[in-house]
């Protein structure tokens, strides 16, 4: 008798297991794909993604963030954004220290650490700042930008290959034979 209720338990299991399968292959085939494509050129960004988009990124402390508008976007598998015009301000509590323009290019968030593949432009009150790339520290309130970098004021033109700074734009390094052109009246 014993043996009966074991294999008809045995039995239901089975239909059960398979049962259950079934029913989640059923889901599985029911929900849509998710596509993403990992190398969009700003071209190829497809019109079902996000247009004028605001974000804002944070700091570990949250004393840093970066404001963002994004004309249009698409978010990539592994996170990272291919945007076009992207503009941004770099705020410290409640002080704006300056704005960011790009009209196109590529931006990763990491860990509080926002990296930008431009051109990338940084206004300022004093200065106005070309880099190539530039990756911007929220966590530390400090960037750091590699490419050609020129830096344009009504009295000097700096050019070099490498800058770090501060994002208030006090304490400014160039790398890279940096080249200081003074203007006249400077």
């Amino acid at each position: 008798m014993n043996k009966k209720y074991l294999l008809l338990f045995i039995i239901v299991c089975i239909f059960g297991g398979v049962f259950f399968i079934n029913q989640i292959i059923q889901i599985q085939l029911n929900q849509p794909e998710e596509k993403y494509e990992t190398d969009l050129s700003i071209e190829e960004i497809p019109e079902r993604e996000f247009k004028n988009l605001k974000l804002t990124y944070y700091g570990e402390d949250q004393q840093y963030k970066m404001n963002t508008t994004f004309q249009k976007f698409s978010e990539e598998a592994n996170g990272n954004i291919n945007f076009l015009g992207m503009e941004a301000v770099l705020v410290d509590g409640e002080e704006i220290l300056n704005e960011l323009t790009t009209p196109e290019g590529l931006m990763i968030n990491d860990g509080g650490i926002v990296k930008l593949k431009g051109p990338v432009t940084l206004d300022t009150d004093k200065y106005q700042i070309s880099m190539g790339e530039v990756d911007i520290d929220l966590n530390l309130g400090q960037l750091h930008a590699l490419g050609l970098i020129t830096v344009q004021s009504e009295d000097i033109f700096i050019q070099a290959k490498e800058m770090s700074s501060d994002l208030k734009l006090t304490k400014i390094h160039f790398k890279g034979r940096p080249r200081l052109i003074v203007k006249k009246g400077g």
